[in-house]
């Protein structure tokens, strides 16, 4: 199927963040490469300032062979990796790190998502929490290369922050 012909564009994003958040600690234990690391204290570039983490992360993007598939199927690719390390994700909650699940839709039009009860019982024993961002825009500008590849921001939980625009 083309993107032209899909109802919407999405991404689903692991991401892993903590006051002191060590993404070394982090690939080991998940014996997984992440795509972006940043530990608290690091300086980041928002437009033409310069800000510090609040936090340590670490985030690592739905496998390319499956970007380009729907939210129901990139998030059965994060179930079947995230099998077997179930350990591993307890621990960083146990350390108070916030493991997130980070869905991003856009559309320009109405989409639908449906996650049948057993695959939610499936997440659900992972204990990460789902964050789901929606953009309804031009789905033509996304279209033409725009399409996300799942670095939107994400706030630890208990740091949740508005969105509306």
């Amino acid at each position: 199927m083309t993107r032209r012909a899909r109802e919407y564009l999405s991404s689903v994003t692991l991401v892993i963040t903590g006051d002191d958040l060590d993404p070394d600690y982090v690939s080991r234990r998940l014996s997984l490469r992440p795509d972006r690391t940043w530990r608290k204290g690091d300086e980041r570039s928002v437009g033409p300032r310069a800000h510090k983490y609040p936090w340590g992360g670490w985030k690592r993007f739905v496998d390319r062979k499956v970007k380009d598939k729907y939210l129901e199927e990139q998030l059965q690719y994060w179930v079947s990796l995230l099998t077997g390390r179930r350990n591993a994700l307890r621990a960083f909650q146990k350390r108070e790190w916030s493991c997130v699940l980070s869905c991003f839709i856009g559309t320009n039009g109405t989409a639908s998502v449906v996650l049948p009860a057993d695959f939610q019982r499936e997440l659900m024993d992972f204990g990460v929490d789902i964050e789901i961002s929606m953009f309804a825009g031009d789905r033509d500008a996304a279209n033409k290369g725009a399409a996300p590849d799942g670095d939107h921001s994400v706030v630890p939980a208990g740091r949740r922050v508005s969105r509306r625009g």
